[in-house]
């Protein structure tokens, strides 16, 4: 997962979560909004990458 988060620059993102994760006994519904953030960032890059690497529209 680590090179992955040099990819997307997302590390600080990925950090919080794992720190939340840490203080709750990693209890995912106590970080729903590190997780959150982190999934906002990580998709944001990946839907750069794609739309970037192919010339093509991203179209889900």
């Amino acid at each position: 997962m680590e090179g992955k988060m040099e990819k997307t620059k997302c590390e600080r993102q990925y950090n919080q979560l794992l720190e939340c994760l840490d203080d709750f006994d990693r209890n995912w519904g106590k970080c729903q909004e590190e997780l959150k953030t982190f999934r906002l960032c990580y998709n944001k890059g990946n839907e750069n990458k794609t739309t970037e690497g192919n010339g093509k529209k991203n179209i889900p």
